[in-house]
């Protein structure tokens, strides 16, 4: 299994999502792609379908599989059990 971490800039409708939105997705290539994007909790299902539509899209043009085998799932984190350089987020 390869897992390839991707920072997440464009989303919802081509929109560039600022630096404190950012999202990672892990990608693990497998049989079937499984996308995991974890995010700070707040999104709407809109905003989530949105990125699912485009996730799908990109996963399956780059590894060229099927929409149907590919799979996102959604990880919301609260910001206070987020840290980047060592500084909880929700401080």
């Amino acid at each position: 299994m390869l897992q390839v971490w991707i920072p997440l800039f464009r989303c919802y409708n081509g929109r560039t999502l600022p630096r404190t939105a950012e999202a990672r997705i892990a990608v693990e290539v497998t049989n079937v792609p499984v996308v995991i994007v974890k995010l700070y909790e707040g999104r709407t299902s809109e905003q989530k379908r949105a990125a699912a539509k485009a996730i799908t899209d990109v996963v399956v043009e780059t590894l060229r599989t099927t929409a149907e085998a590919t799979q996102v799932i959604f990880e919301d984190v609260k910001r206070s059990d987020w840290a980047i350089a060592g500084k909880l987020q929700g401080e």
